[in-house]
């Protein structure tokens, strides 16, 4: 049975973050590779004193010109292999840490930090899918190669299995914060956004519209560490020691700003991106709890007694429920019956 509250179970939490993943990721890679090749670009220097980095429209105008409009979409495949899933794995932790951890057993002046702890859990539980997918898309972004097969295959051949993890604990050290802050900032938003409007349940604008805020606010913050693992992923092997010597890398080279080339990109990118994310989640998981409703009551739909008492003089139809699904109506119950005669029970 559904309860009030329409809870989902663990493969609707999964439909429910694959599909928000699917859209956003669909939809924003254009902007996210703009913001690896930004990222990559090797540092030059005018005369020995002056950094020359491109900018978004420079990136976007030598992409183009290099790789044609497609090169805004390479390795979408190979980020929706590992995004979907991932996403999907991510949200249903979470989701279910939050439903029957964090709401059921945690007082209400403790929750807040119980969802920032479940979006960590949640982001380690889907890393082993995710950071894969996200070695090969940056690769094909920054055009080191031409298809994922071909990229797949000179990794594993270069690098073994391992390879494909490379910068894995980068990436956990950018995305394990960036996730406590983004499920954190949008839980808080939301309540913050309900208060303001004196209302239980947010309409799907505001719930995109805080999403975007959370994903804005998350993007800028991290840039810092979304460099260093960009750099570590798409550079060879031996061009840096670790994490620290690509830090150090980039300070020695750039400076402070070094950490946030492609910030700008990145924020871009990430208020869409957390907008649909978010907005599309809700909606998916909206009309999951509907659907689950209808097959409930369905299932609890019966036929309605008949008092054999009652005059015996026409015949009985059931009332019958009729459910809407997709604008049509369906016929649950349609039953005629007419009661069986019985004498009067003699008065003595």
């Amino acid at each position: 049975m559904v309860d009030e509250k329409g809870d989902l179970c663990l493969w609707e939490h999964l439909v429910a973050g694959g599909g928000a993943t699917l859209s956003a990721v669909s939809v924003m890679h254009p902007l996210d590779t703009i913001k690896i090749y930004m990222q990559r670009a090797q540092v030059a220097t005018a005369g020995g004193s002056a950094n020359v980095r491109p900018t978004m429209l420079g990136a976007a105008q030598e992409i183009l010109a290099r790789r044609g409009p497609g090169g805004f979409y390479a390795g979408l495949g190979a980020n929706l292999s590992g995004q979907v899933p991932a996403g999907a794995i991510k949200f249903a932790t979470y989701e279910l840490l939050k439903q029957h951890a964090v709401q059921k057993r945690l007082p209400a002046a403790a929750q807040g930090w119980g969802e920032v702890a479940s979006a960590a859990l949640a982001f380690l539980a889907c890393s082993v899918v995710l950071v894969p997918g996200e070695v090969v898309k940056s690769r094909l972004q920054a055009g080191l190669y031409p298809s994922f097969r071909e990229a797949l295959l000179r990794i594993i051949e270069q690098d073994g299995v391992s390879g494909l993890y490379r910068g894995y604990w980068a990436t956990v050290t950018r995305d394990v914060p960036y996730t406590m802050l983004e499920f954190g900032l949008y839980e808080q938003f939301k309540r913050a956004c309900m208060w303001s409007v004196k209302r239980d349940r947010l309409h799907s604008s505001e719930e995109w519209t805080m999403g975007g805020l959370a994903g804005g606010v998350t993007g800028w913050c991290t840039t810092p560490l979304d460099v260093i693992k960009t750099k570590l992923m798409t550079c060879a092997r031996s061009q840096y020691r670790g994490y620290w010597d690509a830090a150090r890398d980039v300070w020695h080279r750039e400076g402070l700003s070094g950490f946030f080339t492609g910030g700008l990109a990145r924020v871009l990118w990430l208020v869409p991106f957390t907008a649909v994310f978010f907005g599309s989640h809700e909606i998916i998981k909206r009309f999951l709890r509907s659907r689950k409703r209808q097959y409930s009551t369905l299932g609890s739909t019966r036929i309605p007694r008949i008092d054999s008492e009652a005059s015996a003089s026409s015949n009985w139809t059931c009332r019958y429920k009729s459910i809407k699904w997709f604008g049509s109506s369906t016929l649950i119950c349609d039953v005629r019956i007419k009661p069986a005669y019985r004498s009067p029970r003699h008065p003595f």
